[in-house]
């Protein structure tokens, strides 16, 4: 019985603490942050926030960028959402357009189970930096998830080839849902190469375990909509469902395409690639490369059962074959 109380106290006390900020152009970070008295920058809410609280972030325009570096838990993770879809839209300052800054990255996260939900985010265009990104998340920011966000103009106006994803993941358990991803890496039209460029997603390891669902991806020429470097760790443990791919890669420059899933380390396995929507891709559909010197195999447990569409046929690279498509 005084264990139950004891529990119950504690949830209660846990609850009890967690507060809900606010976000607006028009607040003052020497505001208290509540309802009636909003902050004016994200970054401030950022360094604030701790596990179970919330930030609501008002309609309007943010140019900065931001690091959420507190950690949530598993019953508490730090919400950070746009309070309107789309309604927030968070853009690069000055300095990361005209100087192409090493860190051209507008939303970072290094803290665990931080939850960042229906921002607009616009990329540095032009940037080339090996971190330039609309979201990423950290190596160590496990559990987090990104949810609902419209990501796009990463590196899509660039006068050079740019490295970088709409979303780079470097941790383990991401949950990426329903995100709408554009406009990521050169157009075909720009009158140079890319064999790299900027991708929609793009995870690098050690990664594991990873959900990316319902996701739409389009306009991406010389890049993939989902790309792994699995150079360091296997990939094993990702689910890819009930995604939308379409106008991506480019077939006369032969560069990007949907999915590039390289298994350049041995073990990789368990991974399923299901009841997703390839239409109108040039060059790749997917590319599944596990063969040649110095890469490992696909692994034990693939699945794949995809509906494509005016695409190239699945390039499976190896002995392992799917066990549908």
């Amino acid at each position: 019985m005084k264990r139950s109380l004891l529990f119950a106290f504690l949830f209660y006390a846990t609850n009890l603490a967690a507060t809900t900020y606010y976000v607006s152009p028009t607040g003052s970070d020497a505001a208290a942050g509540g309802v009636g008295a909003p902050w004016k920058t994200i970054s401030h809410a950022a360094s604030v926030a701790v596990a179970g609280d919330t930030v609501n972030v008002e309609d309007g325009t943010y140019v900065e960028t931001v690091n959420w570096s507190h950690t949530g838990t598993s019953g508490a993770p730090i919400t950070f959402r746009s309070q309107n879809k789309w309604g927030a839209h968070i853009v690069p300052t000055s300095a990361q357009i005209n100087s192409n800054l090493a860190l051209a990255t507008q939303v970072e996260s290094t803290g665990d189970y931080t939850i960042i939900q229906d921002f607009d985010i616009s990329g540095a265009g032009d940037g080339d930096s090996p971190t330039n990104a609309g979201i990423k998340i950290q190596v160590g920011a496990d559990h987090c998830k990104v949810v609902g966000n419209k990501i796009h103009e990463i590196g899509y106006t660039s006068t050079r080839c740019p490295i970088g994803a709409a979303i780079n993941i470097a941790s383990n358990d991401a949950i990426v849902d329903k995100n709408y991803i554009y406009h990521c890496a050169p157009p075909r039209s720009a009158g140079f190469l890319c064999r790299t460029g900027a991708h929609g997603m793009y995870f690098n390891g050690p990664s594991i375990n990873g959900t990316f669902t319902n996701n739409l991806l389009v306009d991406i020429a010389q890049g993939f909509g989902i790309q792994w470097d699995s150079r360091s760790a296997p990939i094993t443990g990702f689910v890819v469902d009930n995604n939308t791919f379409t106008n991506l890669g480019d077939s006369v420059h032969r560069t990007g395409g949907a999915i590039y899933y390289p298994c350049t380390a041995t073990g990789c396995g368990m991974n399923r690639f299901n009841n997703n929507i390839v239409a109108n891709v040039q060059n790749q559909t997917m590319l599944l490369y596990p063969s040649g010197t110095g890469y490992g195999s696909l692994g034990a447990d693939q699945m794949y059962s995809n509906l494509i569409y005016n695409s190239p046929a699945i390039n499976f690279n190896g002995s392992d074959e799917p066990t549908s498509i």
